[in-house]
């Protein structure tokens, strides 16, 4: 069960993903993915789609990637472009589009100038359980609250930063966010952030990341400036 940003929220369901490189297997940037999605979603009734509190959702998730990173998790160089659409059916019909891309380049040995950008829209009227947040990998807006409570039907997010290879698996990064969730676009109000943290790598795959993140500048609230994050898997 997660806290969402305004109410309990259970998730139950599986996931089949399939997918292979375009061209040749060992040396090809290109892979395409699908995965197949059901879930049922349990939520306070007045954000529930059907309006009983629970509702349903299937859907089939088409993925383009172009990844040139030379590794994984503490990549030092290359670039990762992914490009999804998925399409949605169940108590709610709409549409989900979105795109990431970025760039690593290596500043000597150790550091790392990383940017990026990403960005993506929903077509249809999504309840909330399906909005764009700032709890998702690879969207998270630095020094603002990640527990879903920034959500919308868009969201933009640019951001750069280093990283430094300290030493085997520890390693230190800074950057800067600036971004917005919103559903109209009249609704942007730009956020922005600077933030700072350790990461450890534990396992010679990056299968455990233990890391401690803190807001050096962001939203402006009497909140607790730094947090432990815990991650397990290796991103694909």
């Amino acid at each position: 069960q997660w806290q969402g940003p305004y109410s309990d929220e259970s998730r139950a369901g599986a996931k089949a993903p399939i997918g292979r490189p375009i061209g040749d297997i060992y040396d090809s940037p290109w892979r395409w993915d699908i995965t197949l999605n059901g879930e049922r979603i349990g939520i306070d009734k007045q954000f529930s789609a059907s309006g009983t509190g629970v509702d349903w959702a299937v859907s089939v998730k088409p993925t383009l990637t172009y990844n040139t990173l030379d590794d994984p998790v503490m990549p030092h160089k290359g670039t990762k472009w992914q490009l999804s659409a998925e399409p949605v059916v169940g108590s709610a019909n709409l549409g989900k589009f979105d795109t990431q891309l970025e760039h690593q380049i290596p500043m000597g040995d150790r550091f790392t100038l990383n940017m990026g950008v990403s960005g993506g829209t929903i077509l249809g009227d999504a309840p909330l359980y399906q909005k764009w947040n700032n709890a998702r990998l690879g969207g998270t807006l630095y020094g603002w609250d990640s527990d879903g409570s920034l959500v919308g039907q868009n969201y933009g997010i640019a951001k750069i930063g280093v990283d430094a290879k300290i030493w085997g698996p520890i390693s230190l990064g800074a950057g800067f966010t600036g971004g917005d969730y919103f559903d109209n676009f009249g609704d942007i109000q730009p956020k922005v952030g600077v933030g700072a943290g350790v990461n450890v790598k534990i396992g010679s795959l990056g299968i455990l990341n233990v890391g401690y993140g803190y807001k050096l500048y962001g939203k402006e609230k009497d909140d607790d400036p730094g947090a432990f994050h815990i991650g397990f898997g290796v991103p694909f």
